[in-house]
């Protein structure tokens, strides 16, 4: 890794934005050279603070004293682009004399969005590792290992989990991504080889752009953004520039969920099938479900997308298919999950045939919860009932009026069913839990026989 560090750092530049305040804020770039002109790929955001008065210098690793002219930028600009990238267009002279070894096109490699769990690294100077020096700023250009994760709904640029969060990672401290996540370049290592001899293979690949820090995610763009960019600010280079983001397109992979391509289903184990299970449940239903519970509006779609958990989980418990019982699973399967709650099973199924009718029926059929249906803060417990009085006493018998559901509770009863459902299934000793499971997989998924076509 060291030498794949050092192999990065000689071709990356540091800006350094002076703020009238005299604060300086600390970017990323990366040398790049397209035809006879050398450009700086970096984020957008880490020269606009030139528009607030900062005066931007320009520093190329190892040579702290040397400074880089650029001639000509893409932000500010009139005609608006919708990714945080951008580009420094730098003076031939000072590109020559820069110690900068620049990229070719061909050392990028585009189309690198839908790559979970790999490895990638980011190289650039974190803004709480430059130091003030006799002669100025010490900068250090630094490269780091972070594994991709799969993107969020909606997104599919390549997202690193940053800090590593792996065991092995725990207690080592590591640098704040500011500076690093400000126009670092996304690298692509080389694989590991037999041979002790190390030959330079790692494709630029992306720009970091942001930091979330409870999350610990670091958002890139794509570097092909970053080509598209200046394709249309230099008409001359568009015809080479789209045909290699085009020709570096990888061929397709079908998945069948986030993390897992469809070799993972081929003479699979149980082991094999429960990773798929839990990684589209959790990707699917829970993940999304979760992120949705703390809007009151956005509650809504929450239980209507949990509400799909019931008897699906059910057919995998059970082993057998639900046709011509859908009710009768869905109850049970409530039941199962809310058994630990303040009310007894007889109420537990009086309530799921509730929520089958009025809740998920009324969602899947009318496009919307039927009158029973309530979302809200019960004072006690995950739901609340209203019953009917008879002679000024509740009737417990009597027809269920209302059920106030609190939404957020409701996802953690779920959440906590299927991550005790997932251990016993992972538990040799749970036999029959564990047939049941895998006769429905087979019959569900259809894995067995020749694959399916998939047109992509």
């Amino acid at each position: 890794m060291e030498a794949e560090s050092a192999y990065m750092a000689d071709r990356t530049a540091a800006l350094l934005n002076f703020h009238p305040s005299g604060a300086v804020s600390i970017g990323s770039a990366t040398g790049i050279r397209l035809g006879n002109r050398h450009f700086l790929a970096t984020a957008a955001h880490s020269i606009d603070a030139e528009n607030q008065g900062a005066r931007l210098e320009v520093i190329p690793y190892r040579t702290s004293a040397q400074k880089i002219t650029i001639i000509s930028r893409s932000h500010p600009r009139t005609q608006k682009y919708d990714y945080d990238v951008a580009w420094l267009l730098v003076k031939p002279e000072t590109a020559e004399s820069s110690g900068i070894t620049w990229l070719s096109l061909n050392d990028l490699l585009c189309n690198q969005r839908f790559d979970p769990y790999h490895s990638f690294m980011i190289q650039g100077y974190p803004a709480s590792q430059v130091i003030q020096g006799p002669r100025g700023l010490d900068l250090l250009s630094l490269g780091i290992g972070c594994i991709s994760l799969p993107p969020d709904p909606g997104d599919d640029f390549l997202t690193l989990e940053y800090p590593p969060q792996s065991s092995e990672d725990a207690g080592m401290e590591w640098p704040s991504p500011p500076g690093l996540s400000d126009g670092g370049g996304i690298w692509k290592p080389s694989a590991f080889r037999e041979s002790p001899i190390w030959t330079p293979e790692a494709p630029l690949v992306a720009i970091g752009r942001f930091y979330d820090p409870k999350r610990a995610r670091l958002a890139t763009t794509p570097i092909e953004y970053w080509l598209s960019l200046v394709a249309q600010d230099f008409p001359e280079l568009q015809e080479e520039l789209v045909s290699h983001i085009q020709a570096s397109r990888p061929i397709p992979t079908a998945f069948i969920s986030p993390r897992f391509g469809h070799s993972k289903l081929h003479n699979p184990s149980i082991e094999d099938l429960v990773d798929v299970l839990e990684d589209r449940i959790r990707s699917w239903v829970l993940e999304p479900s979760r992120k949705l519970t703390s809007d009151p509006i956005e509650q809504y779609a929450a239980l209507s997308l949990m509400l799909s958990y019931f008897e699906g989980i059910w057919i995998y418990i059970e082993g057998r298919d639900s046709k011509n019982q859908s009710r009768e699973f869905f109850e049970a399967a409530f039941v199962d999950v809310f058994r630990s709650s303040n009310m007894n099973e007889r109420l537990l199924r009086r309530v799921g045939e509730v929520l089958y009718k009025d809740a998920r029926c009324g969602f899947f059929h009318d496009a919307m919860f039927r009158e029973r249906i309530f979302l809200g803060k019960p004072r006690d417990g995950v739901m609340h009932i209203t019953l009917p009085r008879v002679n000024g006493a509740i009737d417990e018998n009597g027809t269920i009026e209302s059920v106030l559901i609190d939404v957020e509770e409701f996802y953690r009863y779920i959440e906590g069913h299927f991550r005790n459902l997932v251990a016993r299934l992972r538990d040799p000793s749970r036999t029959v839990l564990r047939s049941n499971f895998h006769k429905m997989c087979r019959e569900k998924w259809k894995y067995e026989g020749e694959p399916r076509v998939v047109a992509l």
